[in-house]
C-alpha cells in the first residue's frame, strides 16, 4: 500500500493558480536515486504514539519546493514525501535539471540529506500544469459544473471533479479547450460540491 503526503493542496473552484503557457515534456519513465550521507532528525509529530511526520523529509521537500518554484519552475511538476517509505520523491521533465535543483536545495540547505531522494521523470512540469489548470478555472469565474481541479500524482496530466450529471460535457469542453491544443490529458470524474469553511461545524445549537 502507498502510504505518503503530496506537497500542494487540490486546487478548488475559488483557487487560483500561476504560470506561463510553456510546456516541458520529457520521453519515457527514469528513476535515479541520488547519494549523501545522512543528517540528524527532529523529534516526529506523534499521534496516539505513532510517528506521523519526519522532519528531516519534511526538511527536504521544503528545500526542494523552494527550488522548484523559482529557478528550476521549468523542470519540477511536483514531490511526494514518504513514497517509497523513508524518502521524498521529486517529479521532474529533465533528469539532469532535476540534479542540478537537488544541487542548489543542498547549497541553500546544507542539513539535508539528499540521500533520501528519489528523482523520477514527470511528462508535464507544474509550471505547465499550473498553466492549463487557470484555464480550466480562470481567476475571473467559477465555473459552477466543476467542483475541484488538481495536477496528477506523477505530473501525467489534470484531474477535475464535476456534477455527477455535467461529466460528459465537461469533458467534452476540456478535450476541446485543453487537450487538442497542449497535449496535456484531463479526467473528468464525478464528485461533490467543495463545502465552504464557513459551512462546516455550524451546525445549530440545539
Amino acid at each position: 500500500m502507498r502510504t505518503g503526503r503530496k506537497i500542494g493542496a487540490v486546487l478548488i473552484a475559488a483557487l487560483v493558480v500561476s504560470g506561463c503557457a510553456r510546456q516541458d515534456r520529457a520521453e519515457g519513465p527514469a528513476v535515479i536515486a541520488l547519494t549523501a550521507a545522512p543528517s540528524p532528525s527532529a523529534t516526529p509529530y506523534m499521534i496516539d504514539g505513532t510517528p506521523a511526520t519526519d522532519p528531516a523529509l519534511d526538511d527536504i521537500a521544503q528545500a526542494l519546493g523552494d527550488q522548484g518554484r523559482g529557478a528550476f519552475a521549468d523542470t519540477y511538476s511536483d514531490i511526494y514525501v514518504d513514497i517509497p517509505p523513508g524518502a521524498v520523491t521529486l517529479y521532474v521533465t529533465d533528469v539532469a535539471r532535476g540534479q542540478k535543483l537537488v544541487d542548489a536545495a543542498k547549497k541553500a540547505h546544507p542539513t539535508i540529506d539528499t540521500g533520501r531522494i528519489k528523482l523520477v521523470v514527470a511528462k508535464f512540469s507544474r509550471r505547465t500544469l499550473d498553466a492549463a489548470i487557470e484555464k480550466i478555472m480562470p481567476p475571473t469565474g467559477v465555473d459552477p459544473a466543476i467542483y475541484s481541479v488538481s495536477p496528477e500524482t506523477d505530473g501525467s496530466g489534470i484531474m477535475v471533479t464535476a456534477a455527477k450529471d455535467k461529466v460528459a460535457a465537461v469533458q467534452s469542453r476540456l478535450t476541446r479547450k485543453i487537450v487538442i491544443p497542449t497535449g496535456i490529458p484531463v479526467t473528468v470524474v464525478p464528485g461533490d460540491p467543495i463545502k465552504s469553511v464557513e459551512a462546516v461545524g455550524t451546525a445549530p445549537a440545539k
